[in-house]
């Protein structure tokens, strides 16, 4: 009889990562809106644990694996909080994959590569897809422009201004407040600020009718770095103008 010799296949080739691409569809993304992403490799891989991968926003975060384990792709997830800024979304260094404690392997037990293309690379995330990150703590009042191009005329003054800030915060007063009038300074004195719902979104700032009471343009700043307004500890360190005309 004929004897069969059993066929071995012995793999020692380990997976490597061959890009990382957009899940989410490219564009801006404030606090509390996930960004998805997949990594990418040779052959399929299996996860154990949650591996992470830092990436270049400031302050520095990560993203979460979330799923995909067995296949090649591997999805991952950052939800951005107040205060997370980057131009376009990358990972921070081809060194960026991080195991936490977990594992990535092949079928057969190699540990997967977890260098990450190049920075620069097109097949890096910022080089396939175009994430920006703006998670700074905004503020608009309705009714009133970004600019003097689309400042909105009026007939009388301006007294009550309803803000909406883009988390809930705390520490407005009128310190956080600058009014001009002809980028001229003018005074706050005797202007009342309160909040006006209950999770502190919704702000309202009453000046007194002298303050707004001549005919030309007008800007209200909101924020900077002394405003003393915070979201989750996060302070508005940007400036919000608005701006009008009174006829």
């Amino acid at each position: 009889a004929r004897t069969m010799t059993p066929s071995i296949t012995i793999d020692t080739v380990a997976p490597t990562v061959t890009s990382l691409t957009g899940v989410s569809a490219n564009g801006r993304y404030g606090a509390s809106q996930p960004v998805s992403f997949a990594v990418n490799f040779s052959e399929p891989v299996i996860v154990t644990g949650t591996p992470l991968i830092a990436l270049n926003t400031a302050p520095m975060r990560t993203a979460q694996y979330v799923s995909g384990s067995g296949t090649t792709s591997l999805v991952f997830r950052y939800v951005p909080v107040i205060g997370d800024v980057s131009a376009r979304l990358n990972q921070a260094s081809q060194t960026a994959l991080i195991l936490n404690g977990g594992s990535m392997t092949d079928q057969y037990g190699n540990d997967a590569n977890q260098t990450l293309p190049v920075l620069s690379a097109g097949n890096a995330l910022a080089g396939s897809s175009n994430f920006v990150i703006d998670a700074l703590l905004q503020a608009s009042v309705s009714g009133l422009g970004t600019s003097l191009v689309t400042a909105p005329t009026v007939n009388r003054s301006l007294t009550t201004f309803n803000i909406a800030f883009s988390a809930p915060v705390r520490g407005v007063s009128l310190a956080s407040f600058r009014l001009f009038f002809e980028n001229r300074s003018v005074s706050l004195a005797g202007a009342v600020v309160r909040q006006s719902n209950a999770s502190g979104t919704l702000w309202t700032l009453t000046l007194p009718s002298k303050a707004t009471s001549l005919r030309g343009n007008y800007r209200l700043d909101i924020g900077g770095p002394t405003s003393g307004i915070t979201s989750s500890s996060v302070g508005m360190t940007n400036v919000r103008s608005v701006f009008w005309r009174r006829r």
